[in-house]
């Protein structure tokens, strides 16, 4: 499988966290941040909520020419900065779904490191014989991935939605809404279709 890299190109783990291990934690930030009902204004939570109750905290927006290139977006533990790609910051505001659940995986990444301490990060090379759902576990991308697409859609508020109803008043992309409905309805669904719904628009 495939294991989530850092910005320095570095082989990564975090601490295992089951998904309903990180669920748990995205309702508890989703409380924390006042959230209610359906839709998260994630762009209040970046620019207004967090700063006012982490003072270290900030986010930065870079053009694609900058020093992360092309990348989405990106958290920086050590700088307390979720560094932004100015049309996925733009794209956010206007209510895009891709752009938004980017900002949430970075806020996931915020939370799971900073709020929850959770990753301490250890290199694959001290790790042997893991099953791939273990290595999947202990990956941070698919870590934060599970706790924005809590985050954007809680089981807890969409159980009795269709996934239309999930995409219109979550504000997520139809992916994300439809893989959303179907774990809360515990419906099967394939690893590719998982990671489908944090990356097609």
């Amino acid at each position: 499988m495939e294991i989530a890299v850092d910005h320095d190109y570095n082989l990564r783990l975090a601490k295992p966290m089951s998904r309903k291990e990180i669920e748990h934690f995205a309702r508890y930030a989703r409380k924390e941040f006042g959230v209610k009902g359906l839709y998260v204004d994630i762009m209040k939570i970046l620019e207004v909520i967090i700063p006012a109750d982490d003072e270290d905290f900030h986010f930065e927006i870079y053009k694609v020419t900058d020093f992360l290139g092309p990348k989405p977006a990106y958290y920086d533990s050590e700088k307390n900065c979720i560094f932004i790609r100015e049309d996925i910051y733009n794209n956010a505001i206007a209510g895009d779904g891709y752009a938004r659940f980017t900002i949430a995986h970075e806020i996931g990444h915020y939370c799971l490191i900073s709020v929850f301490g959770n990753p301490g990060y250890i290199s694959i090379e001290e790790i042997e014989n893991y099953s791939d759902p273990k290595l999947r576990s202990m990956d941070p991308e698919w870590q934060t991935d599970v706790f924005a697409g809590e985050f954007l859609c809680c089981s807890e508020v969409i159980k009795d939605l269709t996934w239309k109803e999930i995409q219109a008043k979550c504000v997520v992309t139809e992916a994300a809404a439809r893989t959303a409905w179907k774990i809360v309805n515990e419906v099967p669904y394939s690893i590719s279709e998982n990671k489908s719904m944090y990356s097609v628009r």
